[in-house]
Parts: C-alpha cells; structure tokens; sequence
C-alpha cells in the first residue's frame, strides 16, 4: 500500500448537521437538505438520498455519536448491491450547540459486517495527516482512543453494532430498512 504523502493528503472534511433546519453542510460547503432528521440525547439521527450517481449506494443513514467520537453510516445500496458492509464508522470529533452538531472527521474509519467483523481502514491518510500537520498529538491520541475503543466493543460483542452501544453505552440506535 502506498501512503499519501503531505502534498496528496486532504484536510479534515469538516461537516455540520442541523437539526432544527433538517440539513448538513458537507466538506465542500454545499448546504443539503436531509429527508429524515432526528436529535435525540446521545446524538443526531439524518437520512438522505443522493442527487448524484454513486457507485454503490443511493443514500445513506447517518448516527452522529459525540461521546464516543463516531459517525456511523448504513448505506443505502443499489438494487443489487450485495457486498457493502452494514456499517461504516468515521472517527471523528463532534461537537454540539444546540441542535446542531459540527463534525471533524480523524481519518480512521471502521468497516463492519454484523457477527463477522470489523476492519480499520485508512491508516494510510490517517499517519500522513500527521506528518502534513493536519491532526495534533492530543487529536491524534484520541482518534487511536476512539478507534481502539470501537473495534474491542465491537469484538467483545459479535461484531454486533447495536449490541455493543446498547450493552455498554446505553445507546439505542434506530435504522430505516434499507
């Protein structure tokens, strides 16, 4: 695997999710409007649908669990797309002002099949975001935290995401069928 050097590495993608409005800014500044938005003590529930062709899903459902520091995505496949994992995780840093939650995404990002498992993916981005200045030791630190902190609940559970916020956080996270 090759590692992005300084000069190919991104800057945080910065997002902000509203929930009195039902909208999120993304990292490139672009204000959408979700089609489900819900605040609830522990986080931020948004669904959306895309305007544009992606390659493998056509919407997405999207947790934002500040405490924990995760953002967890269930895509929304295309009809026939049979070989997307059930839940993506960024690792990010969250922060709330009322209903509104600002996210700052860590790079590391957690891939999981329910009672399978669970894959952390781009350390790649994640060591060259350091080395271009774009992640601090304390941010750096508590990105490992979190992603260690994930993948060891995730596997003393199955691999069951909701098995694990429930049991050990006391977080009940709800889902839309796909």
């Amino acid at each position: 695997m090759q590692e992005p050097g300084p000069s190919s590495i991104h800057p945080p993608h910065h997002e902000t999710w509203d929930g009195d409005t039902g909208t999120m800014r993304n990292r490139e500044g672009t204000v959408r409007r979700l089609d489900a938005c819900e605040v609830t003590h522990f986080g931020l529930y948004g669904r959306r649908m895309f305007h544009r062709a992606a390659s493998r899903a056509i919407g997405q459902q999207v947790w934002l669990l500040p405490k924990l520091g995760l953002r967890v995505i269930s895509w929304i496949p295309r009809p026939g797309v049979t070989d997307i994992e059930d839940y993506y995780i960024d690792i990010a840093s969250i922060t709330t002002d009322g209903s509104r939650f600002h996210m700052t995404d860590h790079y590391l990002d957690i891939r999981v099949w329910t009672g399978e498992r669970a894959t952390v993916v781009d350390q790649d981005e994640y060591v060259a975001a350091i080395r271009a200045g774009y992640l601090d030791q304390g941010t750096a630190e508590q990105a490992l935290h979190d992603v260690f902190h994930a993948t060891d609940g995730l596997a003393r559970h199955g691999y069951d995401l909701s098995g694990w916020l429930m049991r050990d956080h006391n977080i009940r996270l709800t889902w839309e069928p796909r």
